[in-house]
């Protein structure tokens, strides 16, 4: 009886410790629980990310017609400028016109403001002589979580995901250790 009460509370305490580290890296240090899905920059141009956890974020240009290109990264420069770098990596899986790479392939910066203070095509030393310092750029993803809006609350779904996940992974653990422990004891013969 002794016995059987240490293996469930060593399971307990596996499960336990896999569940609890799991929801605080993904809920409460990579806040993966919320997800923004939209930021409008000005009149003509908005980014936008699907509502999964997907890390795609798109650049939209209503100019005279929608045109989009998929974001790495982005930086606010105070509140005026929006900074970023397009990528064409993906582009045809997410039906973005790839006819337009060289016309704003690389770096770009937007005014907030207006509309016309919008320049794409450009290098990283063009950004660097326009603003003069060092820019700390994030994740397209990461950016549109703080700053955009629509928000999308994954809380319940990763909890869910982490306990069925962590069940499944004490288990494996749990099936392991006997294994050893009866090859330790045929071992022992």
């Amino acid at each position: 009886m002794e016995k059987k009460l240490r293996s469930l509370l060593l399971f307990g305490f596996i499960f336990f410790s896999v569940f609890t580290i799991r929801n605080i890296k993904n809920i409460l240090i990579n806040k993966e629980n919320i997800q923004g899905t939209y930021m409008r920059i000005s009149r003509n141009y908005f980014l936008e990310s699907g509502d999964t956890s997907e890390s795609t974020v798109i650049l939209h240009i209503n100019e005279h017609e929608d045109i989009c290109f998929l974001i790495k990264e982005l930086a606010n420069e105070g509140d005026k400028y929006i900074v970023g770098n397009i990528t064409f990596d993906e582009a045809p899986k997410f039906g973005c016109n790839e006819k337009l790479k060289n016309k704003y392939n690389g770096y770009f910066y937007m005014n907030y403001f207006d509309d016309n203070d919008a320049r794409f095509n450009l290098t990283k030393d063009e950004i660097k002589s326009k603003f003069n310092k060092k820019l700390k750029y994030k994740k397209a993803k990461k950016f549109l979580n703080e700053y955009g809006k629509g928000v999308i609350d994954l809380t319940e779904e990763i909890i869910f995901f982490n306990f069925f996940f962590s069940f499944f992974l004490t288990f494996c653990v749990w099936i392991i250790i006997l294994i050893l422990k009866k090859l330790y004891s045929i071992s022992k013969i």
